[in-house]
């Protein structure tokens, strides 16, 4: 996986090819494409698949690049993801670039002789940095800090974490908005004032394994599963064999709010510091990350920017798409995500510190966020869903809590 995808005319390599030495110099690992492919390799698929992965999108412009294809929709794809890194590697009118990038500031690079001292080589890889830091997933065990964006793991088998800054917003959804549902509503201002930590992440299989591993926690069949037509019971789906190719890298699916609640506990014990379900109110906090917008990214969401709508049929990798402007990933899509809640029909007189809702007399519990098999109105910030608390499925998993 790439730091910088370099997206650039392949008739100016000669000019982009010292960029990508010095990023390399300054510790990058770029993709930079032919070059970093191996013999028999789908063009396609490997530039989809690197357009993904990489942090940090360089793309050099110039009249040349705007008249490629493969340019255009490298740079269109960055601008989804919020990656998009522009630098102007030779002179070009403004009115001459494409209708959607002719007004995307971009570092200009025109006269630039490799002199690491140049404000704009500077400003541009601050950005890359910025970006690349974002992405990487703090390896440091025990490094717990309230300060917003810090990252940590208490052990090195348990979730990322990134604390959150205190913060109010406003919860559910505007009448007008497109998808919208009874539920959502009526709108209120909440407050999130501890110093709350969320996972970056879902919790993946491998976290969730090392929980079995090390308890003996069982959670058996059957698991519900989408076939594409139907909701099916499958006897032998579990989250080791839910139905789809995973590795340890795939949100855990399959496990139930019950689950969810002893994978607190252990990791709690485990860490000896205290791991929950986040509130309802706590999730779409941290999913909005100050937005007010359908989505944390606007109104609409690509497929370049989550898992859903069942092009993928399963989950994918966590962190494969672009984090939110909190620095945590996954929010829309992948799979859905049990909250601590039970579910109401109302938030008409809920608190509005934040907590979860307890006294309610009904069973079911909340879960949050859409999932990979399901279309993306079901994934924006506001939508929620209830279910039965026992029910496992391939496209629900969860993610914690901790206050630092």
């Amino acid at each position: 996986m790439a730091d910088v995808f370099v997206s650039y005319a392949r008739a100016q390599s000669a000019r982009v090819e010292p960029i990508k030495a010095k990023l390399e110099a300054l510790g990058f690992k770029c993709f930079f494409d032919v070059q970093s492919m191996d013999g028999g390799a789908s063009f396609p698929d490997v530039i989809d698949a690197e357009l993904r992965s990489a942090k940090a999108i360089l793309a050099c412009w110039s009249p040349l690049y705007f008249e490629r294809d493969w340019c255009r929709i490298e740079s269109r794809a960055a601008l989804l993801r919020s990656n998009l890194v522009p630098v102007a590697i030779s002179t070009y009118a403004i009115e001459s670039a494409p209708a959607d990038l002719c007004w995307i500031n971009r570092f200009d690079l025109t006269g630039w002789n490799l002199d690491d001292r140049h404000s704009e080589w500077n400003r541009a890889v601050d950005r890359i940095r910025d970006l690349v830091r974002a992405e990487r997933p703090a390896a440091t065990i025990g490094s717990r800090s309230p300060e917003p964006g810090n990252t940590f793991r208490d052990k090195d088998t348990s979730p990322c974490m990134v604390a959150l800054p205190a913060g109010v917003f406003t919860m559910g959804s505007p009448d007008h908005e497109v998808g919208r549902v009874p539920n959502e509503g009526p709108q209120r201002e909440v407050w999130i004032t501890e110093n709350l930590a969320l996972g970056k992440f879902p919790v993946t299989r491998g976290e969730w394994g090392a929980f079995v591993q090390d308890s003996g926690y069982e959670a058996p069949p059957p698991g519900r599963i989408w076939t594409g037509e139907k909701w099916f019971d499958h006897p032998d789906r579990n989250w080791s064999s839910p139905g789809y190719s995973q590795t340890d890298q795939h949100p855990v699916s399959c496990v139930n709010w019950e689950d969810g609640q002893a994978y607190c506990r252990w990791l709690s014990d485990h860490t000896g510091h205290l791991y929950r379900l986040p509130s309802e109110a706590e999730w779409e906090y941290a999913c909005r990350a100050g937005s007010s917008s359908p989505y944390s990214f606007g109104v609409h969401l690509a497929t370049a920017q989550a898992n859903c709508g069942g092009a993928a049929r399963g989950s994918t990798p966590v962190g494969s798409y672009a984090p939110n402007a909190f620095g945590l990933c996954d929010m829309h899509g992948n799979v859905w995500e049990w909250v601590q809640d039970r579910y109401v029909r109302s938030y008409e007189g809920l608190s509005r510190d934040g907590s979860p809702v307890e006294e309610s007399s009904g069973a079911w519990r909340v879960y949050r966020g859409g999932s990979w098999n399901v279309d993306a109105r079901w994934a924006r910030s506001a939508y929620r869903y209830r279910d039965n608390p026992l029910l496992r499925a391939n496209y629900v998993g969860f993610r914690v809590a901790t206050i630092v």
